[in-house]
């Protein structure tokens, strides 16, 4: 058994705790679902990242571990390419009623079979769910990573039309008691990418995904506080991508 260094994605379904048997078996099915549509995405990350590695995936209850093994050198290359797979999962998920909340960390762990253990996991697993809402956010230490390879210029776009923006933007995310800011993933640039300004708008996309699902009392916060991120990226964040883009 070798030691791994990589980049881990711990997610959870937000309810899914609580589901009865018929519901529970329905988000298994759904989650099936999630992890085809995951690996069919994967491949897409080639063409943008050639070096990307295959992950590997285990579950435990509504818990998704998704790990990379990257090397540490590695971790550079793959951060970019972590914004591009979680994006469109997390918009897949709104799609089909699973509402993804969780983090990215990296560092040393062990995988063994559907067991994965090491620092990296602990890391994720003290943040994965402290966060007031659905979307990812950078542990601590992941950010302190994402920092310097902004400061040193090491983390460019993998195409000349794509912004960083696009991949993760500073956020004061809530938590239960307080906020704190974040480097978060940019999961609404997938909605808002796609307004035509005529059919119905991004945040009617959005409401859509959720006019369906149960908001059990005491869960109110998490979905007023994803809807105020959206419409925030939306307002302040996608104008400013879209003028960097008219400018090249």
């Amino acid at each position: 058994m070798t030691p791994e260094f990589g980049i881990i994605v711990m997610l959870d379904a937000l309810g899914a705790s609580e589901f009865g048997i018929t519901q529970a078996m329905e988000f298994i099915k759904r989650r099936d679902n999630l992890l085809s549509y995951l690996s069919e995405h994967q491949k897409s990350l080639h063409d943008k990242i050639p070096d990307a590695t295959q992950p590997s995936v285990a579950t435990f209850g509504d818990t998704l571990v998704v790990s990379w093994p990257t090397g540490e050198e590695g971790v550079m290359k793959m951060l970019p390419g972590i914004a591009e797979w979680l994006r469109p999962a997390i918009r897949w998920g709104l799609a089909h009623g699973i509402l993804l909340r969780g983090c990215v960390s990296y560092g040393e762990y062990i995988a063994d079979g559907a067991t994965i253990l090491g620092p990296a996991i602990a890391d994720a697993a003290r943040w994965y769910e402290v966060a007031d809402w659905f979307g990812v956010i950078l542990t601590p230490k992941c950010q302190m990573r994402l920092i310097s390879l902004i400061e040193s210029a090491k983390l460019d776009p993998v195409k000349k039309n794509i912004t960083f923006e696009q991949w993760f933007v500073q956020y004061a995310v809530p938590l239960k008691d307080a906020k704190k800011d974040f480097w978060v993933i940019s999961w609404p640039y997938d909605i808002w990418a796609t307004d035509d300004g005529k059919v119905i708008t991004p945040l009617g996309v959005l409401s859509t995904c959720l006019w369906d699902l149960p908001i059990p009392k005491g869960t109110e916060s998490k979905y007023e506080n994803t809807i105020d991120f959206f419409n925030w990226y939306g307002h302040t964040i996608y104008p400013r991508i879209i003028k960097k883009k008219r400018k090249k």
